[in-house]
């Protein structure tokens, strides 16, 4: 027979914290949480607390990358305006490279619009966001 250990509650909750910003779904969580030594009720309480948290954090991954997309949309547009005022002419080289800043830019904001739509169709880790 094994012997019974004391749970350490804090490092349990820590480890499905990882779990949970790691992209773990819901139940592996819970059972985690229940395999060590808590109850079902009170592993599904935390366990909504902590995608709670998971949601906010992605939410903010997405307000950031919607907040980027604007100045890298407008960068094309405001380069071939300042060249042609200024210049009189666009090297259309370098404008081609602020064109695909702008293309990178609207991937950025529907990225973020639909981390920030919709936290819970995000996979995988947090913190590569």
């Amino acid at each position: 027979m094994l012997p019974v250990r004391p749970i350490d509650r804090d490092q349990v909750e820590i480890e499905a914290r990882a779990k949970t910003l790691w992209g773990d779904p819901r139940e592996e969580v819970v059972k985690y949480l229940m395999m060590q030594g808590i109850t079902a009720a009170e592993a599904t309480e935390i366990t909504a607390g902590l995608f709670a948290e998971r949601v906010k954090i992605v939410r903010g991954c997405g307000m950031k990358k919607i907040v980027i997309s604007f100045p890298l949309m407008a960068l094309p547009l405001v380069f071939w305006i300042v060249c042609a005022v200024e210049f009189h002419m666009v090297p259309l080289k370098i404008w081609a490279f602020t064109v695909i800043a702008g293309i990178y830019g609207l991937y950025c904001l529907l990225k973020g619009l639909i981390m920030f739509l919709s936290p819970g169709s995000e996979p995988g880790d947090v913190s590569d966001k």
